[in-house]
């Protein structure tokens, strides 16, 4: 069942009526981002996750015709250039390219441009990108990146928008839960600071300190002593008459 981690405001909804593609295009720019990847970079590999993932569904289902020479790759469109780099994100190579402004996502040989994927991203998710972006950081920021990056594409799967199967769910808007969302952070939320562990959880390497209340001090040391050889003394008998 799915549990509210953060109480919700007359104005903040706990949930939004959107189709999958923009949910996955975010959520993978989150997930770039937190990966290292800067805000225009990761705008880019976002929208080509989320692209690159219509473009197989789509031929699943029969809508797109398959692609010439990768009818057992549906990854990988004959249109990307095999000689640009690629990049792995949510488990999808995404073919990229190196820019003077940093890494930019291709799609059919276009370098996609930041600044119109984030404007895309905000008609979409209207007044409530925010809000959406918000939630998708605080389940990222618990995560250290090299986690995130295994778990990234499952945690897609648990929240994306509920749409029917087949051609019927293309395009179709399904409920965003964000308190769901929001409950998929780890606890406590990962800042990339190390925790301390508490001190009685820290191993002692002072074996003498073996009993409550007692010191090193008080304990009785073993005698070292070389000319003692510790054995223990045993009373002689008297041989009987």
């Amino acid at each position: 069942m799915r549990t509210a981690s953060r109480k919700t405001t007359p104005t903040t909804p706990s949930s939004i009526s959107i189709n999958r593609a923009p949910v996955l295009s975010l959520w993978a720019a989150v997930v770039a981002e937190r990966l290292g990847y800067d805000a225009d970079e990761a705008a880019t590999l976002g929208e080509a996750v989320s692209v690159l993932n219509a473009r197989s569904k789509g031929r699943r289902l029969g809508i797109f015709a398959p692609a010439p020479h990768d009818a057992g790759r549906a990854d990988v469109t004959a249109a990307e250039p095999r000689q640009h780099e690629q990049l792995q994100l949510l488990g999808r190579p995404v073919p990229v390219t190196r820019t003077a402004q940093g890494v930019r996502a291709m799609i059919g040989g276009e370098v996609l441009n930041p600044q119109r994927v984030r404007r895309k991203l905000e008609q979409r998710f209207g007044p409530n990108y925010p809000i959406v972006r918000d939630a998708m950081e605080h389940a990222a920021r618990s995560f250290r990146p090299a986690e995130l990056a295994a778990a990234a594409y499952g945690m897609y799967e648990r929240f994306r928008p509920s749409v029917p199967p087949g051609t019927r769910g293309w395009g179709a808007r399904g409920a965003l839960d964000l308190d769901f969302i929001r409950s998929l952070a780890k606890r406590p939320v990962y800042t990339g600071r190390t925790k301390a562990r508490p001190a009685d959880a820290r191993r002692t390497t002072n074996r003498l300190v073996a009993h409550k209340g007692q010191t090193a001090a008080d304990r009785p040391r073993r005698d070292t002593h070389p000319d003692r050889d510790g054995r223990r003394r045993t009373k002689r008998r008297t041989p009987a008459a």
